[in-house]
């Protein structure tokens, strides 16, 4: 039965949930993987394959209490 997935692709699939940030530079955006549900919009931001002053930096951190 497919039920489960099938709600949870109608629910991750309604925009209305969507929260659309555009960062500018200079800022940080701290999330937690275990809370949300996140993804990049087809049309988004390309990184640049010549220019690595034009890339993003990805720095990803394991914080244990």
């Amino acid at each position: 039965d497919t039920g489960a997935l099938d709600a949870l692709d109608e629910y991750v699939m309604d925009e209305s949930k969507y929260l659309r940030l555009k960062l500018e530079t200079g800022q940080i955006l701290i999330s937690n993987n275990f809370t949300n549900i996140q993804g990049r919009a087809s049309e988004g931001y390309k990184d640049s394959e010549t220019d690595p002053s034009l890339q993003r930096m990805m720095l990803r951190a394991w914080v244990a209490e």
